[in-house]
């Protein structure tokens, strides 16, 4: 949305990624031609589909087309100021292939700034031993998540589902009244049908800048008031806590 420069980065590390058996979708919504004139640089790569969608209003109205024209078995969310490592599809499709009760893959948390360089990491690291990653049973996981108000995930670009796991896809995540953890609501799904792989290694990084949406004090307050609904709604449900 009105962010070519970051977007063009986003879109490279996608088309670069060592996995070739891909699709890459892009929806845009922006108010100017700026992203629609940048992808002409791309278009004879025949991997991309690009879709002008100027009516979405917001981020759901912009993401709800995927579930019609995405075609693959996996899913991979790719925000428009994110990077991906190049390896990170091939490491995670290569888990949940061998591994059919895994259904959610990520890695810790990579960070960059506005500039595209390299931060320390911002949250404690999880995976201290000399390994590629560790499995975790989703039931463990999911408790964690919701007694420490964590979303260990990570957000969206973090993950690596099959899309057949999934009822309640970003945009739906706001008819059950989740607007601003929504990642959170997806992740919990999933953990409910299988469990969590982390790899140790960042997989994608996550922009941090001062347009984000999570940076503004109403939404971070939202947010609070979201994970108490969350944690209600999974206690209710005895699911993860009791």
């Amino acid at each position: 949305h009105n962010r070519p420069e970051l977007f063009e980065q986003t879109l490279q590390s996608a088309l670069a990624q060592s996995y070739t058996n891909i699709e890459i979708i892009v929806n845009d919504n922006s108010t100017n031609e700026d992203t629609s004139t940048l992808i002409r640089k791309y278009e004879s790569d025949s991997r991309l589909r690009y879709y002008r969608n100027p009516a979405a209003k917001c981020k759901e109205d912009n993401f709800m087309p995927f579930a019609n024209s995405a075609k693959g078995e996996y899913l991979q969310w790719c925000m428009d100021d994110d990077i991906l490592h190049k390896d990170k599809l091939a490491m995670m499709v290569s888990i949940m292939v061998a591994n059919p009760h895994i259904t959610l893959t990520s890695s810790q948390r990579g960070f960059i700034d506005e500039n595209g360089n390299f931060l320390e990491p911002m949250r404690e690291t999880i995976i201290k031993d000399d390994v590629i990653g560790s499995g975790y049973k989703g039931s463990a996981v999911g408790n964690y998540m919701l007694k420490e108000i964590s979303n260990l995930i990570g957000e969206p670009s973090a993950a690596l589902f099959r899309r057949r796991d999934l009822v309640h896809h970003y945009w739906h995540a706001d008819c059950r009244g989740y607007k601003t953890i929504s990642d959170v609501v997806m992740w919990l799904e999933l953990l409910e049908k299988g469990d969590l792989f982390l790899f140790k290694k960042p997989l994608s990084y996550y922009r941090c800048h001062t347009q984000q949406e999570g940076q503004q004090a109403e939404v971070i307050l939202l947010s609070r008031v979201e994970w108490m609904k969350l944690l209600g709604e999974y206690y209710e449900g005895n699911l993860f806590i009791t």
